[in-house]
C-alpha cells in the first residue's frame, strides 16, 4: 500500500511538472509573441511618423513658397530650404514622443559615403553637435558602422530600418536601438525616428512578472497579457491617430484660409466653386459670383511699399466682410484678385449688391506710415453660372470679360453676358 501511494505521488509529481512545463513553455511562447507584436507595432509607429513628417514638410514649403509669391518676395529654393530648416529645428526640439522617441535629420552631402558624407542637421539628443561633418567610418559602442549602413539603405531602397547603439536621451547610458529612416531627397535629407529595445521590452516584461506571481493561472496570464496588449495597442493607435488629425486639422484650416486677409485661400475657393457649379449641373440655382480687384494696386505697391499694399489687401476684405451676409464667401483669386461667391443672391438683386460693394471700399480708408488715411477702389465683374458652361473655368472667363469691361472705367461693376444675350 505504501509503495501504491508513493507510486501514485511520483505520477503525480510528474503530471504536474508535466502541467508546470507545458505552461512555462506556453508562456514563453506567449511573451516572445508579444515582444513581436509589440517590436512590430514599433515599427510601423516610427515609419508612420517619420512619413508624415515628409508630408508636413511638403505642405509647409507650398504655403512658404505661396506666401512669398503673393508678397513678391525674390527668393530661391534655398532660401524656402532655410526657413523650412529653421521651422523644423523649433519643431522637433520641442515635440516629446512615447518611448523617449525623437526625430532627426542628416543631410547629405556625398551618395558615396566616407569622411564628411553628409552633416548632422537636426538632432534634440545631441544639439551642440548640430553642423557637425559625418563619416561612414564612425563606430558605434559594438563595433557597427550606422551612418554606412543608413546611407547605402537609402540609396538603394528609400528606406530601412536598422540598429545600433547609442547615447540615451537626456543621459550617458548607451543602449540598443531600432530605427528607421527615409530619404527626403528634395534636399537630399535622410529623416529618422528611433525607440530603444529596451522600452519596446517594458510590455513584455510586465507579462513575464505576471507569470511569476500567478504561474499556478499561466494560460489566464497568457491571455490577459495578449487582451492588455491589445487594449494598449488600440489605446496607442487612437491616441497617435487623433494628435495626427488634430495636427491635420490645423494644417487643413491654414491651407483653406488666406494668412494675410483671412479670406478664403484659392486651395479652399476652387472646391467652393466646384462644389456650386456641380450642384447647379443638378439642377439647382446659381450663386450669384463676382470678380474683382484692385484699381492701381501695382502704383499702390510702387509708392507706400509692400507693407502698405497689405494693409489695403486686408482693409478691403474687412470692409466686404461686414456688408455680406455669414453664408457668403470672400476668396483671394492671387495678388489683389479676390472672387465673391453669393449663394441664394436673386438676379434682380445683384446689380445693387455690387453698387454696395464698390461704395463700401470706395469709403474705407487706410493708414499709411505717414499717418495719411488713403482709400481705394475695386473694379468688378460679375454674373451666374450659365448652361453653356462647361466648367468653373467657363464661368471665371465669361466674368472676368465683365471685369476687364469695368476696368476701362474703373470704380463700377459690370454683369457678364448670360445665354440669354448670346441668342
Amino acid at each position: 500500500m505504501h509503495k501504491k501511494i508513493v507510486k501514485n505521488i511520483h505520477f503525480a509529481l510528474a503530471g504536474f511538472v508535466i502541467c508546470f512545463g507545458c505552461l512555462v513553455i506556453a508562456q514563453i511562447v506567449s511573451v516572445s509573441m508579444l515582444y513581436q507584436n509589440s517590436l512590430k507595432f514599433e515599427k510601423d509607429y516610427l515609419k508612420d511618423t517619420v512619413c508624415n513628417e515628409i508630408n508636413s514638410i511638403e505642405i509647409a514649403r507650398n504655403e512658404i513658397k505661396r506666401e512669398w509669391d503673393e508678397s513678391g518676395k525674390d527668393y530661391t529654393e534655398t532660401d524656402v530650404k532655410v526657413e523650412i530648416t529653421r521651422i523644423l529645428k523649433k519643431k522637433l526640439h520641442e515635440t516629446t514622443y512615447s518611448n523617449e522617441g525623437y526625430i532627426w535629420i542628416n543631410e547629405v552631402k556625398n551618395y558615396e559615403g566616407g569622411n564628411d558624407y553628409g552633416i548632422r542637421l537636426i538632432h534634440p539628443n545631441l544639439a551642440e553637435t548640430e553642423g557637425e561633418r559625418l563619416s561612414t567610418y564612425t563606430k558605434d559602442a559594438n563595433g557597427n558602422t550606422p551612418y554606412k549602413t543608413e546611407l547605402e539603405g537609402v540609396k538603394n531602397n528609400n528606406e530601412i530600418y536598422y540598429s545600433y547603439y547609442f547615447k540615451k536621451l537626456n543621459s550617458n547610458k548607451v543602449g540598443k536601438k531600432i530605427t528607421y529612416a527615409k530619404l527626403y531627397k528634395r534636399y537630399d535629407w535622410i529623416i529618422c525616428m528611433g525607440v530603444y529595445y529596451d522600452a519596446v521590452k517594458g510590455t513584455t516584461f510586465l507579462a513575464k512578472d505576471w507569470v511569476q506571481w500567478i504561474l499556478g493561472l499561466g494560460y489566464i496570464a497568457s491571455f490577459g497579457g495578449i487582451i492588455m496588449l491589445i487594449i494598449f495597442t488600440r489605446m496607442k493607435v487612437k491616441t497617435e491617430m487623433l494628435a495626427h488629425d488634430e495636427e491635420m486639422q490645423g494644417l487643413h484650416k491654414k491651407i483653406d484660409v488666406d494668412t494675410l486677409t483671412k479670406a478664403c485661400s484659392r486651395h479652399c475657393g476652387e472646391e467652393i466653386l466646384k462644389k456650386e457649379f456641380y450642384s447647379y449641373k443638378l439642377g439647382g440655382n446659381s450663386p450669384a459670383i463676382a470678380i474683382f480687384d484692385i484699381d492701381h494696386f501695382k502704383q499702390i505697391n510702387d509708392k507706400y511699399g509692400h507693407n502698405f499694399g497689405d494693409k489695403i489687401l486686408i482693409t478691403v476684405v474687412r470692409a466686404l466682410k461686414g456688408c455680406l451676409r455669414e453664408k457668403d464667401h470672400i476668396i483671394r483669386w492671387g495678388g489683389d484678385e479676390f472672387i465673391l461667391v453669393l449663394p441664394g443672391l436673386p438676379k434682380k438683386s445683384l446689380a445693387t449688391v455690387m453698387e454696395k460693394c464698390n461704395k463700401i471700399v470706395r469709403i474705407s480708408e487706410a493708414i499709411n506710415e505717414n499717418n495719411i488715411a488713403t482709400s481705394v477702389t475695386i473694379s468688378i465683374g460679375a454674373g451666374y453660372f450659365e448652361k453653356s458652361d462647361l466648367s468653373v473655368e467657363s464661368m471665371i472667363k465669361r466674368i472676368d470679360n465683365a471685369l476687364y469691361d469695368a476696368k476701362k472705367e474703373r470704380n463700377t461693376y459690370r454683369i457678364a453676358n448670360t445665354d440669354s444675350n448670346l441668342t
